[in-house]
């Protein structure tokens, strides 16, 4: 063990803060490898910024390991557990894969998640440092949605040409949609994060802050992320009640206002978000999601391999082919692509980490703050899961595995608390 001086208590947060920050910087669909040509389709760049970031999580597991211990960076705990259990069975899918290629790839940058996400359970070892990722994360994504009015404001569009006429942004996003649900996050973690004091000043401030992040999500002509956010909010609201806190309530009804307000006022946006109502939807979607379908039935047990759905589909079922072709490309639907990849035994572990995850530990209500930062986290959680429903990304986005990390990591300080309270109880 060496002295814990006030750098080095400080040095794990600035690193989770430094990976937290650079995720909307990272302008590929593939975190891992970060290796291919530039491509404006889809986004796929080679990148130094995942090099850079696995040098961090390295240092930050060497400063865990020097202040607490080598086992201190092996989170224990059941949704630890869970989500080891689940890497198992996904890593352990090339032994069956219909495209061991592809699932060697997916299982490499699966296995940079999990990292992350012991590392930042590990690094976050009290509350105050919880709360300083907490911040940092809702900060980095009002930034995001400042800079998505931005672009849409001087129709600067960075990359993803094809998108230019639609006028969706997406910053360094490879998809609009992704983008939005990241904002969306972001806005319910303020709204269940933060309890406004008695000044006006700080409320009004507040409430802008919440427009901002409206705004930012609306420019990405997101409508699953609109939906989630709203749903979001209402479990926020409805969960939040037993706090005490109207600040949730607050947000929803000036939400749903601002919501109100675009679609009287803006044409385009009230028609772009009334297509939910039209015959045929789901677009190109619904044929991937029969492919998934089909995958699954042929493949119920354990799937065809992790990552290999496009391979599948374009090798197996052309009958089902989109507009997309034979890009293959996922169903969109991250429940459907689990259960074609994974099979039962996948679905049923990823089901297992979020229950895991929405079960909160005993006496919480007796911790105001981290009850209020926990809920924001398990919105967020909700809003992720949603909108991956339509955007596709759920084990393959790393706020996935930050917002999970997060709330390892405040579960584990509160059992700690409670153990100590316990002890000198006793004592």
């Amino acid at each position: 063990m060496i002295n814990d001086s006030r750098a080095l208590r400080d040095l794990p947060v600035i690193a989770v803060g430094i990976i937290i920050a650079t995720i909307p910087l990272e302008i590929s669909k593939l975190f891992l490898p970060a290796f291919g040509s530039a491509n404006l389709v889809d986004g796929r760049v080679a990148s130094s910024v995942d090099f850079a970031r696995l040098a961090i999580l390295l240092l930050l597991g060497l400063v865990v390991a020097a202040r607490q211990g080598a086992m201190a960076i092996v989170p224990r705990g059941t949704l630890s557990g869970l989500i080891a259990a689940f890497t198992a069975v996904a890593v352990a899918s090339v032994l069956w894969s219909e495209a061991p290629a592809a699932t060697i790839n997916e299982a490499i940058r699966l296995a940079f998640f999990v990292m992350g996400y012991a590392a930042i359970v590990a690094a976050l070892d009290t509350e105050e440092a919880v709360k300083k990722a907490v911040t940092i994360l809702e900060y980095v994504l009002f930034v995001v949605a400042c800079a998505a009015i931005v672009q849409k404001v001087t129709g600067v569009f960075l990359w993803n040409f094809p998108l230019r006429p639609s006028g969706r942004v997406n910053l360094t996003y490879a998809d609009p949609n992704h983008l939005g649900g990241h904002i969306a996050l972001g806005l319910v973690l303020f709204a269940a994060d933060r309890e406004p004091s008695t000044s006006g000043t700080a409320t009004r401030r507040y409430l802008m802050m919440i427009a901002l992040l409206f705004g930012g999500g609306l420019m990405t002509g997101s409508r699953s992320s609109l939906l989630a956010l709203l749903i979001g909010l209402m479990y926020v609201t409805v969960r939040g009640a037993r706090l005490g806190s109207r600040w949730p309530r607050r947000v929803l009804l000036f939400v749903g206002g601002l919501v109100a307000v675009v679609f009287v006022v803006d044409v385009e946006v009230r028609d772009r978000f009334t297509t939910l109502l039209h015959a045929g939807r789901l677009g190109p979607r619904q044929k991937l999601i029969n492919a998934g379908w089909a995958m699954y039935l042929d493949h119920p047990i354990a799937g065809v391999g992790m990552g290999a759905f496009p391979n599948v589909f374009s090798a197996d079922y052309p009958q089902l082919f989109s507009y997309y072709g034979s890009a293959g490309v996922n169903s969109h639907t991250s429940a459907m692509t689990i259960l074609a990849e994974l099979g039962l035994v996948g679905i049923a572990l990823m089901v297992a980490v979020l229950v895991s995850a929405f079960t909160r530990p005993p006496r919480l209500h007796l911790y105001r703050a981290a009850a209020r930062r926990r809920l924001g986290l398990e919105a967020g959680l909700l809003v992720l899961v949603l909108t991956s429903q339509s955007e596709g990304r759920l084990i393959q986005d790393p706020l996935f595995w930050v917002v999970l990390a997060l709330i390892g990591a405040l579960d584990r300080n509160l059992r700690r608390t409670e153990n100590g309270a316990t002890q000198r109880i006793r004592s």
